[in-house]
């Protein structure tokens, strides 16, 4: 109680220490920092901190938590003026009087919108091209690391663009970096859902991995958007000639039982009598079945390796 009683009595001590400072000099409007602020006039508000913040600096003891009040206050009027590095320092500084974690997130939402800034006064889809141009040569060429540094730069100049994610995930593959090149294309993807030759290379890479199920997956949904692509047709015949010839793998398995559509599959009452009956009834696997579900069960599961074919 006492520490409480303390504590208070010292800070609203510090308070009327500022404004009896404030008063005694004639300088009443620095307690209209916040309507400055709210009524965007915010020259006169931040004149009114930084006189705050001398009178301050003449108490004893410091006020650390009136003067990081302020500080925070100079942050939220440069943060309105969209002046962010002037917002982040002035929010450093209250930080450093007191470490609180709201004026932190104030600082990183900042910091946030500063990038944004940067990113978007950064685009410029003429000069991606280019990049996009000599990355193709370097391509070409052989040289995938710069090839890579040209389309990072072309995404950074036309972050929008789906064919240079795509571009450069053809790089990360050529140096067998998957999950990199997954990540591209996924991202291209998501982008536009529409674009055939994501899900085709997207194919391609899972069908390296011998994730057959997920290489199906891909090259089928590009059939969707155009039946008649030769890259997503030649891919979807490789794969199932090399799901059929290859057998079960408990490795292949169990990394396609991270796959949530695989789990939902092998938990459906449907397959799970299937498989009972092939248990007790143990004649080989045929890849069709009068059930157009259960043929279809049986594809995916034969291609995640959990089936094999006799």
């Amino acid at each position: 109680f006492v520490f409480f009683f303390c504590f208070f009595f010292f800070f609203f001590q510090a308070e009327d220490g500022i404004r009896d400072l404030v008063r005694s000099r004639g300088l009443g409007d620095v307690y209209k920092r916040q309507v400055f602020i709210e009524q965007k006039k915010f020259e006169e508000a931040l004149n009114a901190c930084e006189i705050a913040l001398r009178v301050a600096e003449e108490i004893s003891p410091r006020p650390l938590q009136k003067i990081a009040k302020v500080h925070a206050k100079k942050g939220n009027c440069y943060l309105q003026m969209k002046e962010f590095d002037n917002a982040i320092k002035a929010y450093d500084t209250s930080l450093l009087e007191v470490n609180d974690p709201a004026i932190k997130k104030k600082r990183n939402e900042c910091a946030q919108l500063k990038k944004e800034q940067e990113e978007k006064a950064y685009i410029n889809p003429e000069l991606a091209e280019k990049h996009r141009e000599e990355g193709n040569k370097y391509y070409r060429d052989g040289n995938y690391i710069e090839a890579r540094k040209q389309y990072d730069e072309a995404i950074k100049r036309s972050p929008q663009s789906a064919v240079l994610y795509v571009n450069r995930a053809l790089t990360w593959l050529k140096v067998l970096e998957h999950a990199k090149a997954l990540q591209d294309i996924d991202h291209s993807l998501k982008i536009d859902p529409k674009y055939i030759k994501a899900y085709a290379k997207k194919g391609n890479i899972h069908l390296q991995l011998k994730e057959f199920h997920r290489a199906l997956l891909a090259y089928e949904k590009g059939l969707e958007l155009d039946g008649s692509n030769k890259e997503c047709l030649e891919g979807l015949r490789r794969t199932e000639e090399e799901m059929y010839r290859t057998p079960p793998s408990e490795d292949r398995a169990q990394k396609a039982m991270q796959d949530e559509d695989v789990r939902l599959l092998m938990n459906d009452p449907r397959v799970a009598q299937m498989l009972k009956e092939m248990r007790e009834n143990p004649q080989g696997v045929k890849a069709s079945n009068p059930d157009p579900f259960l043929s279809k069960a049986i594809r995916t599961l034969i291609a995640a390796g959990i089936l094999g074919m006799r």
